[in-house]
C-alpha cells in the first residue's frame, strides 16, 4: 500500500507540474503586452509542483521513515498552496471563457486536491508503519 501511494503521489505531482506548461496552458501572452495574472499563476503552480517532485524524490531516496514522514508533511501543504494560488490568491483572467478559467484553473484545482488526499493517506500509512516499529 505504501509503495502504491508513493507512486501515485509522484505521478500526481508530475501531472501537476505539466498542467500549466503542457496539458492545460493558460491564456497566451500577447506580443509586446504585459502578461496577464494567469501567466504568473501558472508559473507559481509550476514552481510549487517541481518543489513537490523534488521533495518526493528526496523522500524516496532517504530510507529513514521518520525523516521521510517529516519531508512528506510538506507535500499536502504545498498541494493545497497550489490550489489556493490557482483559485484565489493569484487566480486567472476575469473573462469566464478564457483558457485559464476553462482549462488551467480547474485542472490545477482537481490535481492539487487529489495530490493532497493521496499525500495525507500516505502520511497516515507511513505513521502507522513507524508506530509499529
Amino acid at each position: 500500500m505504501k509503495k502504491i501511494l508513493k507512486i501515485l503521489q509522484l505521478v500526481a505531482a508530475v501531472i501537476l507540474a505539466l498542467i500549466p506548461k503542457v496539458i492545460a496552458k493558460p491564456c497566451k501572452v500577447m506580443p509586446g503586452k504585459m502578461p496577464m495574472k494567469c501567466f504568473h499563476m501558472s508559473n507559481a503552480v509550476f514552481v510549487i509542483a517541481i518543489s513537490i517532485v523534488i521533495l518526493l524524490i528526496i523522500a524516496y531516496i532517504i530510507k529513514d521513515e521518520k525523516i521521510e514522514w517529516g519531508i512528506n508533511i510538506a507535500v499536502p501543504v504545498l498541494a493545497i498552496d497550489s490550489f489556493l494560488l490557482a483559485k484565489f490568491v493569484i487566480g486567472g483572467c476575469k473573462h469566464a471563457g478564457a483558457a485559464c478559467q476553462m482549462k488551467t484553473i480547474p485542472a490545477v484545482s482537481i490535481c492539487s486536491i487529489i495530490l493532497a488526499i493521496i499525500s495525507i493517506a500516505y502520511l497516515v500509512v507511513l505513521k502507522k508503519s513507524i508506530d509499529e516499529r
